[in-house]
C-alpha cells in the first residue's frame, strides 16, 4: 500500500464523509493508479475511516435538513454508488416525516396558505417535485383544495 495515496485519502475523507466510489474518483483525479487506490480503500475501510454505513446515514440526515424528499436524496445515493440495500434501509418512502417536511418546505417557501388557483397549485408542485418528494406526499398536501379556472 502507497502511503502518499493513504494520507491524501485521509485529507479527502477529513473535510466529511465520502462513498467508496466517490473516493476512488477524487483519487483518480490527483492521478494515482486504480489498483493503488484500490489497496488504500480496502486498508481505509479495515482501519474503519471509511465506513458506507455511516456515510449513507449522515447523508440522508443532512440531505433531510436541508429540505430534500426521498427521490432525491435516493438518486444521489445512487449516483454516488451507494448499495441498495443500504438506500432501502435509510429511506422508507411512507415514513410520516417525508409528508411533514414536505409540508414544512412548502410553507417556507410559500407561506402557511394554501394555493388559491390551478397557477399557484402547478408552481408549489413543481418545486416539491423538484425537492424529490413524491406525487402521494405532494397531493396529501394540497388534496383539500378545489381549483376552478
Amino acid at each position: 500500500m502507497d502511503a502518499k495515496i493513504y494520507a491524501a485519502a485521509i485529507r479527502v475523507l477529513a473535510g466529511r464523509e465520502h462513498s467508496g466510489y466517490e473516493l476512488k474518483t477524487k483519487l483518480e483525479k490527483k492521478g494515482y493508479a486504480a489498483s493503488d487506490i484500490d489497496d488504500v480503500v480496502e486498508q481505509l475501510i479495515k482501519d474503519k475511516y471509511l465506513d458506507e454505513t455511516r456515510f449513507a446515514e449522515v447523508f440522508v440526515s443532512s440531505k433531510i435538513r436541508r429540505g430534500l424528499g426521498p427521490i432525491r436524496i435516493q438518486l444521489e445515493l445512487q449516483q454516488r454508488r451507494v448499495d441498495e440495500s443500504l438506500i432501502d434501509e435509510y429511506l422508507d418512502f411512507n415514513q410520516t416525516q417525508w409528508f411533514e417536511l414536505a409540508s414544512d418546505v412548502r410553507c417556507k417557501r410559500f407561506g402557511n396558505d394554501l394555493p388559491i388557483d390551478i397557477k399557484d397549485q402547478s408552481k408549489q408542485i413543481r418545486f416539491l417535485q423538484q425537492r424529490g418528494f413524491t406525487q402521494q406526499h405532494i397531493m396529501s398536501i394540497i388534496k383539500n383544495n378545489n381549483f376552478e379556472d
